[in-house]
């Protein structure tokens, strides 16, 4: 986590640190996937500031964007308590690095930080996806993934994968293996109309990816 909130700060000012770290990291799984004639996906959203180098070290590197309701997302780190200091992984979880909204920031609510950090992340990824070819990167709603499993497919056919079986989707779609069960906080739709106020006025990459707030 804090390697990846260093990279957030850092990458721009120093690719060839990071491609070394992120080479020294990976090289071995990589190898080891092409000595099995494999393909090695890596589904951990702790190296997205790893991005930009990403293909620098492996050039048939492609990437898969998922995005979340923000609504959503902000419901998940509420309930985890992201930002309280108390979270394991606060260490490592961004903040602003610009004086002006750094001011903002630190008159903020825990929802309006966690909004902030769902922007910030997508804005940065799309920085990185003007950058790269359109076959080179796909965007998938996590609400479309996790209900329709023409989505995985598409996913599938994105990756040049074979073995799409759409009876194991439906039984994997049915019994979701990362539901979260801890923390509490009320679902998106039963917010107050002033916590959605300042979830909007946060996350204005929503309409984007066409989320209604």
């Amino acid at each position: 986590m804090r390697a990846s909130k260093l990279a957030y700060e850092n990458i721009s000012r120093t690719p060839e640190l990071y491609r070394e770290v992120f080479k020294s990291a990976r090289e071995e799984y990589l190898l080891e996937a092409a000595q099995r004639q494999q393909v090695f996906i890596e589904t951990n959203n702790r190296i997205t500031f790893f991005a930009p180098i990403i293909r620098d070290v492996f050039p048939n590197a492609v990437f898969i964007h998922l995005v979340r309701h923000p609504g959503d997302f902000v419901r998940s780190g509420m309930r985890r308590g992201w930002y309280t200091g108390g979270h394991d992984h606060d260490i490592g979880r961004i903040t602003p690095v610009n004086t002006a909204p750094l001011v903002k920031w630190q008159q903020a609510s825990r929802i309006e930080k966690i909004a902030w950090l769902w922007n910030e992340t997508n804005s940065f990824v799309e920085q990185l996806k003007r950058r790269l070819h359109s076959e080179q990167t796909l965007t998938v709603k996590a609400e479309d993934l996790f209900s329709e499993p023409s989505t995985l497919k598409r996913i599938f056919l994105f990756l040049q994968l074979r073995g799409f079986d759409r009876k194991t989707v439906h039984a994997m779609l049915a019994r979701p293996a990362n539901a979260q069960r801890k923390g509490s906080f009320p679902s998106y739709l039963d917010w107050s109309d002033k916590d959605k106020h300042k979830l909007k006025e946060w996350v204005p990459l929503a309409s984007q990816y066409s989320y209604v707030l």
